[in-house]
């Protein structure tokens, strides 16, 4: 459909139909389609229902391990330059280790979680965990 068509079935204006068709392709729910004669852009809506899953699931959790990581960096950085004052006890030393290997520890399990989402994205998730693709099965 093009972005008319939804509009005039939907009875939304042109600027939200825009933003909604907008975000449902960030989300890969929905995308351009091509058809010859017809000029105007053509949205389709996504029929894998399998695959809108894992990639809305993965996108969104990705967004929040980016923010993150971005957190957990800027705290190690924050770290690494107090462990540089010479006049930091050695308790206050051993702390500040034990603090970034906590931290480090947490970037990895994110480094985990960005390689899930791969997977989820990948077409080895469905040979681990077939599709049910016949009503009966």
């Amino acid at each position: 459909m093009t972005l008319d068509d939804m509009k005039e079935e939907l009875k939304m204006s042109k600027t939200s139909m825009s933003t909604s068709v907008r975000t449902l392709m960030e989300l890969n729910m929905v995308e351009r389609a091509w058809r010859k004669g017809i000029r105007k852009d053509l949205y389709e809506a996504q029929d894998d229902w399998y695959q809108i899953f894992t990639d809305f699931f993965s996108n969104q959790w990705r967004k929040v391990t980016a923010m993150n990581m971005k957190a957990v960096r800027q705290s190690l950085n924050e770290l690494t330059r107090l462990m540089d004052d010479p006049e930091l006890s050695e308790s206050d030393r051993e702390l500040i280790q034990t603090d970034m290997d906590k931290y480090q520890y947490i970037l990895n399990y994110y480094k985990w979680l960005n390689a899930f989402f791969d997977f989820l994205n990948s077409d080895e998730l469905y040979q681990v965990v077939k599709k049910k693709m016949d009503a009966d099965q």
